[in-house]
């Protein structure tokens, strides 16, 4: 009875300091993470990235980490708060350590992600980042690239029938201050005459791009590229259609149509 009684008692004292390690490593993570968010949240990508473990910057380079940052930043604007989702999960190895996985919500000003996060235990016992990875839930470079797209639908439906006053009207005065009005209507017109009648376009989403809060032809805004393939009556025209708005949430409007 007495054997029975201490092999208990040892495997209860054995998981204990289990759990014990695994709370301090648990703590640890959660601080390196709200150090991480909380740099961001003051537009610090260098003080952010001082969270992360020597070893996070061997497949992709400390660079490589702070440009995907600031361009995350750059879509989705001021990081406004930060929640921890799920529990905590550690996995031992003989080649990485101690690794914790973890995922946040987090709000930003235009939008709002699931994190992805493993840490690594460095050989200073704290857990630092190991990988790190977004899924958009909501934003609106993405809202506002669908709408890219709608434009573009309705300018192509427009210029398929011909109807070159109403493709124009959805132009930028500015763009339509460098290209008159008279001579894009004049572009569509004779293009339309070489390649013959328009039967049907598609628009290709999966390679339409944006470039937010970017200094370009029309000024400091946002920049939509649009791709379509139009079926004409002598073969086939890619349509590269350029949009732009000053900020989000203001009306989008075409800068340049190219076709070859």
């Amino acid at each position: 009875m007495k054997k029975v009684a201490f092999f208990l008692y040892f495997v209860l004292a054995i998981l204990s300091i289990t759990s014990c390690g695994a709370g301090k490593d648990n703590d640890s993570a959660e601080t390196t993470m709200a150090a991480f968010y909380d740099a961001l949240k003051q537009g610090d990508v260098d003080k952010a990235l001082n969270n992360c473990s020597a070893d996070a910057f061997t497949a992709e380079s400390r660079e490589e980490w702070k440009s995907f940052i600031e361009n995350n930043l750059g879509l989705l604007g001021t990081l406004n708060s930060y929640k921890k989702e799920s529990g905590w999960n550690i996995n031992k190895s003989t080649e990485t350590g101690t690794t914790i996985t973890m995922k946040y919500d987090v709000a930003y000003e235009y939008g709002n992600t699931t994190d992805s996060i493993t840490l690594v235990k460095d050989d200073d016992d704290v857990m630092r980042i190991f990988s790190y990875y977004r899924t958009p839930k909501s934003a609106k470079y993405i809202d506002n690239t669908t709408q890219a797209q709608n434009v573009t639908a309705t300018y192509m439906e427009a210029i398929a029938v011909k109807n070159y006053e109403a493709a124009v009207s959805l132009c930028n005065e500015k763009a339509l201050a460098i290209t008159p009005k008279e001579t894009w209507i004049e572009m569509l017109s004779s293009t339309a005459m070489h390649t013959g009648e328009m039967s049907g376009y598609t628009i290709d989403e999966a390679k339409s791009s944006c470039n937010v809060g970017t200094e370009g032809g029309v000024g400091f805004g946002n920049y939509y590229t649009i791709y379509a393939l139009s079926a004409v009556a002598n073969g086939e025209v890619k349509e590269t259609i350029s949009l732009y708005q000053e900020k989000y949430d203001d009306p989008l409007k075409i800068i340049a149509h190219s076709r070859e």
